[in-house]
């Protein structure tokens, strides 16, 4: 007789595939969730390259790290589709990670001129490698600041996607550079342009819920919403400041504004 753990890892399994098969289409969708799921038998910061529906080049992850969370925040859960009232002409993504957020945009915004900011070494170089084969994407080893400074790594040990900076002890000149948003801002000035979007990493937490929850939320019977305390809640939201929370019916379409929740 299958134990009662093994049948909740198969129907949280099933209910996996099922949300790539809704994303991509089934066949796609399903192939794509068995690439991801290679990574759990390759060493840690082996990179591995994935191929997405709907982006003309592949990107590479590293195994075993957060790249794989981020991923599926973006390309998965969609966290990114927020409607837009006009066409953006620049994007700034500051703590651009390993690229995957300046990729979604370059695929969404072809158009647009997108400039990504990552301070961190390792991530830079996978920055750069993903986002080589897009023109419009400009990649800066520099830190998003209130002006001109030199910035260190204040936590060196954290997962890569969690990386924060605080500014140097005086007289270090091996720092981080950091730009201000008006340095920024001079960049842009050249083409008579501005930025059409500033993202700063991930500014919103985004959480789908059962549809009786978010309706009762809807209708102010249930006031707050809970998540467990552990190591993939924590590294989403902690130490991190987020402008909104948004509330989700399920995984709607794009654009079904009908199906959501913004909380300041």
């Amino acid at each position: 007789m299958p134990t009662k753990s093994f049948i909740a890892s198969l129907s949280d399994v099933l209910k996996r595939i099922q949300k790539f098969g809704k994303r991509f289409g089934h066949a796609r969708g399903l192939l794509l969730w068995f690439r991801l799921r290679q990574h759990v038998r390759k060493q840690q910061g082996a990179r591995h390259v994935v191929q997405v529906p709907g982006l003309h080049h592949p990107v590479t992850l590293r195994a075993m790290t957060s790249d794989v969370e981020v991923f599926h925040q973006i390309f998965v859960d969609g966290e990114l589709e927020f409607d837009l009232h006009m066409l953006p002409s620049r994007i700034i993504d500051a703590g651009a990670n390993i690229g995957l957020a300046a990729v979604y945009f370059s695929s969404r915004f072809p158009e647009a001129k997108i400039l990504a900011l990552e301070v961190e070494t390792a991530n830079f170089e996978l920055l750069r490698h993903n986002t080589a084969f897009y023109p419009n994407i400009t990649c800066l080893k520099k830190a998003l600041w209130s002006g001109p400074a030199n910035l260190s790594i204040a936590n060196p040990t954290a997962e890569s996607m969690s990386f924060q900076v605080s500014p140097s002890a005086k007289g270090d000149e091996e720092g981080i550079l950091a730009v201000g948003v008006k340095d920024l801002a001079e960049m842009f000035r050249g083409d008579g342009a501005r930025p059409g979007v500033v993202g700063v990493g991930m500014s919103a937490v985004v959480l789908h819920l059962k549809r009786e929850y978010w309706d009762a939320i809807r209708d102010g019977i249930k006031r707050e919403e809970y998540r467990a305390r552990g190591p993939y809640w924590g590294r989403r939201i902690r130490n991190k400041d987020f402008s909104e929370v948004i509330l989700l019916c399920g995984y709607p379409k794009r654009g079904d504004d009908s199906l959501m929740i913004r909380r300041k």
